[in-house]
């Protein structure tokens, strides 16, 4: 069973190493090979704002080991990431990351949220119930590579 709780420094480093596994495994089916080695770049357990004020970070264990994590920005209703170690994929972690990270915002007196997907991950937002608005392309650099994403901007609102 998906446990979603409250990150700690403690679980940064394993923070870390699941966004740049994430990047790497499951953005390959959307971006290619530069693309994909600038996004999993080398990722800063330290930068992570799990305690900062007006941020709800999150982290979701199955059998007591970090799968994924969320992040919400509270203030702006943006939710600023929804990633999953590639092992724990399509076993209900991101839905619960992402159902815990909604809750938050309408706990919170918000009226809906908004994200930026990466191209591999619309298609499970839409299945959320969010809606494609717009697109753009985000510059990423990592492993002393720079390279554009394509990304959609997505919404959701609550009802």
């Amino acid at each position: 069973m998906v446990t979603v709780r409250p990150a700690t420094h403690k679980d940064m480093p394993a923070v870390a190493s699941l966004h740049a596994a994430s990047a790497r495994e499951l953005g390959r089916t959307h971006y290619d090979d530069r693309q994909v080695l600038a996004w999993a770049g080398r990722k800063d357990p330290e930068k992570y704002p799990y305690d900062e004020p007006g941020e709800h970070f999150v982290v979701a264990e199955l059998d007591g080991e970090v799968v994924g994590f969320g992040h919400l920005a509270v203030d702006d209703g943006e939710v600023r990431a929804v990633y999953v170690k590639p092992a724990a994929a399509r076993r209900g972690v991101g839905s619960a990351l992402l159902a815990h990270l909604e809750g938050t915002a309408r706990d919170a007196g918000l009226d809906g949220c908004y994200l930026w997907a990466s191209l591999n991950a619309v298609p499970f937002y839409r299945q959320a119930g969010w809606d494609v608005v717009g697109a753009d392309v985000v510059e990423t650099t990592g492993n002393g590579v720079t390279a554009e994403l394509a990304v959609k901007l997505m919404e959701k609102k609550f009802v």
